[in-house]
């Protein structure tokens, strides 16, 4: 049974603050749990559910999680959500150790630079699953990776995708010869002739402002997206969209 301690402080990790003071955050969803459960994640700390999906649970997770499972009223599981629709299970992780280590490029790296929608974030975690990439490092004033809707924009990604807070000047300074390439809007270089490099790292601007000023001077080529010869309405691409066009332009180029 759900302790009110544990109720509270369940509920208390609604706040940014509050996760990262105590270093957790909550996972909802059938999906993204099933994941976690499957791949027998050992940042898992406690899963809550009702009694009809304990019931669905394999033989195996249920060893596995043994004490840590805690069936509760579809009540309980509402006062925690952050979802409009709570999911009948969610799961309490611990963050993953900080590190202030710059590991090196290779391939197609991602710079998100001042991206400040949740979903977007999410999504773009799970374009970088699609291709493989493990690492994306954030500048420092990106939306929280453990806000709600950033954990289920990515559907499970963030388990496999390593995000790191670094600037753009140590990552520079860390790989002084690393091409850093910008995306703008028309007047770049068709992604999808350039000859990438086979190290490069792609900065994804936000999504009001772009890529910020301070770093114009480091970049080494700008980047577009070619428009359709009869678009007429759109003024930009959402930067999640971009990423995974980019993504595919670059693997396409170096395969």
């Amino acid at each position: 049974m759900l302790s009110k301690n544990q109720f509270k402080h369940l509920r208390s990790l609604r706040s940014k603050k509050n996760r990262y003071a105590c270093r957790q955050f909550i996972v909802e969803g059938e999906t993204i749990v099933g994941e976690l459960l499957n791949s027998l994640d050992n940042r898992i700390q406690l899963v809550l559910c009702t009694s009809r999906y304990q019931q669905s649970l394999s033989t195996q997770a249920l060893r596995q999680l043994g004490e840590r499972l805690i069936l509760c009223d579809e009540s309980v599981l509402r006062g925690i959500s952050s979802l409009d629709s709570p999911s009948p299970v969610l799961a309490l992780l611990d963050m993953p150790r900080e590190t202030n280590e710059i590991t090196p490029t290779r391939g197609l790296g991602l710079y998100l630079d001042g991206i400040r929608d949740p979903g977007n974030l999410g999504t773009i975690i799970r374009v970088a699953d699609w291709f493989g990439l493990h690492t994306i490092s954030l500048a420092a004033d990106c939306v929280d990776v453990y806000n709600p809707k950033t954990l289920q924009a990515s559907m499970g990604s963030f388990s496999r995708v390593e995000t790191r807070v670094a600037s753009l000047k140590s990552i520079q300074a860390a790989q002084p010869d690393l091409a850093l390439l910008g995306t703008c809007i028309d007047e770049g270089i068709d992604a999808l002739e350039f000859d990438w490099p086979a190290d490069a790292l792609l900065i994804i601007g936000s999504e009001s402002h772009g890529v910020r000023s301070e770093h114009e001077s480091a970049i080494s080529h700008w980047l577009s997206i070619p428009r359709g010869k009869t678009s007429t309405g759109a003024e930009s691409l959402n930067a999640a969209v971009a990423a995974g066009i980019l993504g595919a332009a670059y693997f396409r180029s170096c395969r």
